[in-house]
């Protein structure tokens, strides 16, 4: 160093006496405080990851037991009663998930749903007792006409249900068969012949019917015998044939003689 540059001297006793700031020195209570807020934080993260995990195991337990139920869904004979119980089938899964929301001490709420659902399943049960019966629907009347029953009855009643629902079906089928009496009363015929004297002297001789004895209508103006093709009378009373029988009768006494 040269000598014209100057000298610096530090003096201790001048530095020791300053407010110089110190590093601070963590102590025990900051450090349980850091670890609380680590632990905080952590939890949270942990919560917003199971609370994810857990929507996502809902819904695929949800997808689960749809495809379950159309795995294993009953089979209808009427398409109509089959669409019907599935759409209620699907309004019972919403009302079972609307059901979870419901706080536990609102009652009143919860009562409602259990009214809803117990609604559902009794119309589905009976859809199910109707389209396996060939009574269809009628079977389903007789049952809630006896609606007093017992659980362990409920089988019996059932059938006794189905047995008084055929029976009405098969009565009323027969007077749908029926609609006329046995023995309705002949109409006369109506008088619209072609010929009117043909009709008249048909009428003049025609008897009521269920008669011990019907009166022979004679030939009229109109009939054509079968024999010589003339009008006025038959083959029985043709006058060509009565006149053949009457030479041949002639020539065999001729003979004889």
């Amino acid at each position: 160093m040269s000598e014209s540059s100057p000298r610096l001297e530090l003096n201790e006793d001048l530095l020791l006496a300053g407010d110089i700031p110190q590093p601070k020195i963590p102590t025990a209570a900051d450090k349980s405080s850091d670890l609380v807020d680590t632990v905080e934080l952590f939890k949270t993260i942990l919560d917003s990851k199971l609370g994810e995990l857990k929507s996502e195991l809902i819904q695929e337990q949800d997808s689960l037991k749809r495809k379950i139920k159309e795995d294993v869904t009953l089979k209808f004979k009427g398409e109509g009663n089959r669409i019907q119980y599935t759409f209620n089938e699907e309004l019972l899964e919403t009302v079972n998930k609307l059901s979870k929301f419901i706080p536990s001490s609102n009652t009143q709420a919860y009562r409602l749903v259990l009214d809803l659902t117990d609604k559902h399943k009794g119309r589905n049960k009976k859809i199910r007792i109707a389209d396996s019966s060939s009574a269809g629907w009628g079977i389903v009347k007789e049952y809630e006409a006896n609606a007093v029953a017992s659980d362990s009855e409920d089988e019996r009643k059932i059938r006794q249900a189905e047995t008084r629902a055929i029976r009405t079906s098969k009565e009323k089928s027969k007077s749908r068969q029926q609609p006329y009496p046995k023995n309705p009363p002949r109409q006369q015929p109506a008088e619209s012949y072609v010929y009117p004297a043909y009709a008249q002297h048909y009428q003049r001789t025609q008897q009521p019917p269920f008669r011990g004895s019907f009166a022979r209508r004679e030939p009229c103006s109109l009939d054509m015998c079968h024999y010589c093709k003339q009008q006025g009378h038959w083959r029985k009373n043709c006058p060509l044939i009565a006149s053949f029988r009457s030479s041949n009768s002639n020539s065999t006494t001729y003979h004889k003689s």
